[in-house]
């Protein structure tokens, strides 16, 4: 789990090779977007560099609505990213 109180997408970038090699397979990391503006960084760089790493991102199926107790996480897509702005809690990708 990658949880650095706003500093997640420094330690991606300084984990840039592993992350292209996929050593790192899947990553829990923090979202919390007020963290990150803290540190003088944009919140969605990091759900973009995941992507640009062909990562896939998972936030907890009840930010979107779902009640479904079968369902806990879903892919969230590029153009849903900025509803994520208004979260925070854990991530997958």
């Amino acid at each position: 789990k990658l949880d650095v109180e706003g500093s997640e997408l420094r330690v991606l970038r300084g984990s840039l090779g592993l992350l292209r090699d996929r050593v790192i397979g899947a990553l829990l990391f923090e979202w919390w977007p007020p963290h990150l503006r803290q540190l003088g960084e944009e919140p969605l760089a990091l759900l973009w560099l995941l992507t640009s790493l062909h990562y896939e991102i998972y936030a907890p199926a009840e930010w979107f609505g779902e009640d479904s107790k079968d369902v806990q996480w879903v892919l969230v897509v590029p153009n849903q990213f900025g509803i994520l702005l208004k979260r925070w809690g854990d991530m997958l990708a």
